[in-house]
């Protein structure tokens, strides 16, 4: 998967003597930038003591601020319904920068599938919204918003919460 924020897609192929196969060692220039990911398995209580629910699935983090590089991943795999995201999943909450949530299947026979129906609410209204297709969700900073979680699921589904920015919450929204 790769994720970008550029308007326009475009590369330069820099031309080099070494071979993709070779390896580089431990002590390459640019290791640090390569991350192996470590997926721990999430159960009930995972987001803390008001958040009982268990999606019986995993999470990894993906921090940029360990090389110097203000950005934040999280990968998550859902495989129990209902599941509801967040440390307080009954009140909104805000970011102060803008984060993207991807909401995917995991059938790679049928990408265009999520597998099951989601939904979140955003703004101050607390408008609802409900997918059941592989969506994208942009929350500028400082838009109060709730992911309400997986509310039914025939497979299982991924979540990617990307925080260009860091991640960085302002707290519950009233």
């Amino acid at each position: 998967m790769e994720v970008s924020l550029a308007p326009i897609y475009k590369e330069k192929v820099l031309a080099t003597d070494r071979k993709p196969s070779e390896p580089v060692g431990f002590r390459s220039k640019y290791g640090k930038h390569v991350m192996p990911l470590t997926f721990r398995r999430k159960a009930a209580w995972y987001y803390g003591p008001k958040n009982r629910d268990d999606g019986g699935g995993s999470v990894s983090f993906v921090r940029g601020n360990d090389v110097g590089i203000n950005f934040t991943m999280i990968y998550e795999n859902i495989k129990k319904a209902p599941y509801r995201l967040c440390p307080d999943p009954d009140k909104p909450h805000a970011h102060a920068n803008s984060q993207v949530m991807l909401f995917l299947g995991a059938d790679p026979g049928d990408i265009s599938k999520l597998g099951g129906e989601f939904e979140i609410c955003m703004g101050k209204e607390e408008e609802r919204h409900v997918f059941t297709a592989p969506t994208a969700v942009i929350t500028p900073p400082f838009l109060p918003h709730w992911p309400g979680g997986a509310v039914k699921l025939s497979q299982p589904m991924l979540m990617i919460d990307i925080h260009p920015s860091g991640d960085s919450v302002v707290g519950q929204v009233k």
